[in-house]
């Protein structure tokens, strides 16, 4: 019974993003919080759309994560070739340890994970990830002259934190990128 809607993701969510002085009044006060389990109760039904065009640079590299838990499925499309001494691939990992989902946190940490497949970025190559609990993810450093060019297409699930079943014992963990606390975990 879910369907889309017209909403716009505030940019804050982005790491590029900052808030507003509102949006970091209602953070702060957790009236966003109070709001967002309110909106559940009525529309509980609503997904919707993220479209990034982005850009690596040299030295882009991102540690083993999930997607924000609030994502139902990601689309990455890449529109160059890169060469595998450059970096820039898309690894998969599975936990080592882990085995049932509703533990496994967020960011793992590479030494809680194997690898189990390494995608290089070619032209037009598309990869569709239903983002769940297990679906840990990362990218290797990233040494080209020439940036490393992808959309990244998000379906996501308004009003919610977590999609997923989850008894993570941490409920604040740091960005996968570096940029402090994430915004839903």
């Amino acid at each position: 019974k879910w369907k889309f809607t017209d909403y716009k993701e505030p940019l804050y969510l982005s790491a590029s993003g900052s808030m507003t002085s509102m949006q970091y009044y209602l953070k702060k006060t957790r009236i966003d919080d109070a709001l967002s389990a309110l909106m559940r109760l009525l529309k509980n039904d609503e997904l919707y759309i993220t479209f990034d065009i982005a850009m690596a640079k040299t030295g882009y590299s991102v540690p083993v994560h999930t997607d924000n838990r609030y994502k139902l499925l990601a689309l990455l499309i890449y529109f160059n070739d890169l060469k595998s001494e450059e970096g820039g691939e898309l690894l998969l990992h599975k936990h080592k340890s882990i085995q049932d989902s509703i533990y496994l946190p967020r960011y793992p940490g590479e030494e809680n994970t194997e690898v189990v497949k390494r995608l290089l970025p070619k032209k037009n190559l598309g990869v569709i990830v239903l983002n769940c609990n297990s679906s840990y993810h990362s990218a290797t450093p990233f040494s080209s002259n020439e940036p490393r060019k992808f959309v990244y297409i998000g379906i996501c699930k308004r009003y919610t934190k977590n999609l997923w079943v989850s008894k993570d014992s941490k409920n604040f963990h740091p960005d996968a990128r570096g940029f402090g606390e994430s915004k839903y975990d």
